[in-house]
């Protein structure tokens, strides 16, 4: 680790490192489980896909695999771009009917 990195930043990362090796760690952070459960279904990303949420969680989607499918992952950054700029400075709470994606 980087000479000038903080303590408490140093006592984190240790902190993460021993998290992920867990499997508690790894599906909180990586949504391990959620991977398995899309695979055992069929559902297999590739180097240019990955997965998705068909209706994202912060619209209210649910995260299980009847929520995943696989999506071009160019694709899937723009969605997810496109999607934070509409809702960001909605308050918590807020519904949402609909959301707009542009081509460009």
């Amino acid at each position: 680790m980087h000479p000038y990195v903080t303590r408490s930043a140093r006592a984190s990362a240790q902190g993460l490192e021993q998290d992920l090796a867990t499997t508690n760690g790894q599906d909180r952070y990586f949504l391990a489980g959620l991977a398995l459960g899309a695979e055992r279904k069929g559902i297999i990303p590739n180097a240019s896909r990955v997965y998705g949420f068909k209706i994202p969680p912060v619209l209210g989607g649910a995260t299980n695999v009847a929520n995943i499918h696989v999506i071009d992952f160019v694709v899937s950054l723009h969605i997810s771009g496109q999607l934070l700029r509409q809702i960001r400075d909605l308050p918590p709470g807020t519904r949402v009917s609909g959301f707009t994606i542009n081509d460009g």
